[in-house]
């Protein structure tokens, strides 16, 4: 997506978004250095939909400067204030830098560590 710069600021205070990615891996501990990175988070789509409106997001192929998630049917993190290490490693599995995605791995791996 594509938000004003101004925009950026007020979707990240925004109430409704959950801060996600590489960026909120960083501030959960995962050993990555994220130089500014790019503002990713998790949103309800009902909440998105005039959000969006407001801050005159477009989609674009390239060129975004926030990726915004929005989870169809379920709410995963309902009750939560922060995303979880299952979805911070599927983000970061995502990433076209090879650093974070073994770091998405490897959290992974921790998850299934912990379960058993």
């Amino acid at each position: 997506m594509r938000v004003h710069p101004a925009g950026l600021a007020r979707l990240d205070a925004e109430f409704s978004v959950l801060p996600a990615g590489v960026g909120q891996a960083v501030q959960a501990g995962i050993d990555l250095l994220a130089i500014n990175p790019m503002l990713e988070v998790y949103i309800q789509e009902q909440h998105w939909n005039p959000l969006a409106k407001a801050l005159h997001a477009q989609v674009l192929p390239t060129g975004g400067n926030v990726i915004v998630r929005i989870p169809h049917g379920v709410w995963p993190f309902e009750g939560r204030e922060v995303v979880g290490a299952s979805a911070l490693a599927a983000d970061l599995l995502e990433s076209a830098e090879p650093r974070a995605v073994e770091a998405g791995r490897r959290l992974l791996l921790d998850r299934l560590q912990a379960l058993r």
